[in-house]
């Protein structure tokens, strides 16, 4: 194919990632671009964005290149080979008279660090590897968590006075270190700033492996490149070593661009085939699905036998993914509950929690009812201080009492998966007589599901 032919054939390129599939069209001069979120089928979002794209394209032909990481679930269909990521790096970077020291890639789940000299050939290169501890993926999380998206929980960072210490090298062990600074009473925005410094310190250590050093020039690109406080606390770091950084305009499409010029001639019948990206997916090794009659649920109490009020009792679990109360008469008896996602907010859910109580069992509180509270959970302390509960215990502890109030057995096994925590706990004649927990790591716990 000569040159001239080339600049006539449409280039269009997929950018297939974790997260989005970033995609653009260039014909000529004119260049047309497209984002969509993957939303768990990376194919269809590309079939998506190949869709729009071709709209308006009336060659019979385009050269079209893939990449990303998913890049080889659409490349086994159309029968072309993905190109390598750092590969359409280059291209794209060159395509655009883009030079630098250093480039540093940082996405949803990948993040590569390379070093380029004066002819723009790679010298060095990391990857993050399997660990998506410091990507966005991990940001993405924790903004959904607090009732934020991702650019508005970097508002919130920078503008904190100061950061809470948080663990960087592990997403999971930073999340704990999140939750118990919350529930310990420290603001989101100091939360926030130390998770954006945690993630900076692991990528300047662990995929850059320390190299950012000056005088030079710093590109940073992928879509964590447009979160504020990561970038704030790069240029801090950069900075002291005198390296500048360049954010360049479009740099989501940069892959793209590369990747569109590295890509293989096919016919436009080929790309615009009904249903070629909607294939249905099916596990290789598929469970039977979860059947719900199988599962023990309490008794409800009786609501024609009247409540014992001589005295309530109030019973707060402020936790790191839930924060829920139950009331009991004086009897013991089960009144009602409140189930709240603590949403990164426990001080807030607590008085929230207070607030649903008065609205739901405000008529049976009527005059001057005793009320004696117990807070349990990571936040529990803190609850405690909120509602001047007279106590505050582990969860271990009410654990063995709850379960031992709905069941007769003297001796019972509990097994308790929750937000962070996962414990066994083992009950003998009635007393509470061993008990094991996770540490550290919440991995496997209800945090996952959440995420």
């Amino acid at each position: 194919m000569t040159l001239s032919n080339l600049k006539r054939v449409p280039l269009l390129g997929l950018d297939i990632g974790v997260f989005a599939v970033k995609g653009l069209v260039t014909v000529g001069d004119d260049i047309e671009k497209v984002c969509r979120l993957t939303a768990g089928n990376p194919a269809a979002a590309a079939g998506e964005c190949l869709k729009e794209l071709l709209t308006n394209i009336k060659a019979p032909t385009v050269r079209l290149g893939l990449t990303g990481n998913n890049a080889k679930l659409v490349a086994e269909k159309l029968g072309i080979r993905p190109t390598l990521e750092i590969e359409a790096l280059q291209a794209g970077l060159a395509s655009r008279s883009i030079s630098a020291d250093g480039v540093l890639s940082l996405g949803h789940e990948n993040m590569y660090y390379l070093e380029l000299d004066q002819g723009g050939v790679v010298t060095f290169f990391n990857h993050n590897g399997q660990c998506a501890a410091g990507s966005g993926s991990f940001w993405y999380q924790q903004a959904t968590r607090m009732g934020y998206n991702d650019r508005e929980l970097a508002e919130v960072a920078i503008s904190a006075g100061s950061a809470v210490k948080i663990s960087g090298r592990c997403a999971v062990f930073a999340k704990s270190d999140m939750t118990h600074a919350i529930n310990g009473g420290a603001s989101q925005r100091t939360v926030a700033a130390g998770m954006a410094k945690a993630l900076v310190d692991l990528v300047v250590t662990g995929v850059a492996r320390s190299r950012i050093k000056g005088p030079g020039t710093l590109v940073i690109l992928g879509g964590v490149a447009n979160n504020k406080a990561i970038l704030k606390y790069m240029q801090e770091y950069c900075r002291e070593r005198d390296v500048e950084i360049v954010v360049p305009e479009d740099h989501e499409y940069i892959n793209s661009l590369g990747a569109a010029q590295k890509g293989v001639e096919v016919p436009l019948s080929l790309l615009n085939q009904e249903g070629l990206f909607l294939e249905k997916y099916t596990p290789e090794n598929p469970l039977p699905p979860l059947d719900p009659e199988r599962v023990y649920y309490s008794r409800e109490t009786d609501p024609h036998n009247p409540y014992n009020l001589a005295t309530l009792y109030l019973g707060v679990d402020c936790g790191s993914v839930s924060t829920k109360c139950v009331l009991l008469d004086s009897e013991g008896r089960f009144m009602g509950g409140i189930y709240l996602p603590t949403a990164g907010r426990p001080a807030l859910q607590v008085l929230e929690l207070v607030k649903k109580v008065g609205d739901t069992y405000g008529h049976l509180l009527r005059g001057e009812v005793p009320v004696v509270a117990c807070t349990t959970g990571s936040g529990r302390f803190l609850a405690q201080k909120i509602l001047t509960a007279e106590y505050a215990i582990d969860e271990i502890t009410c654990q063995a009492e709850g379960v031992k109030s709905l069941y007769e057995e003297d001796s019972l096994a509990i097994i308790e998966i929750g937000g962070e925590d996962s414990k066994y706990v083992q009950i003998k004649n009635g007393v509470l007589f061993d008990y094991n927990m996770n540490p550290i790591c919440a991995a496997g716990t209800g945090t996952f599901l959440e995420n």
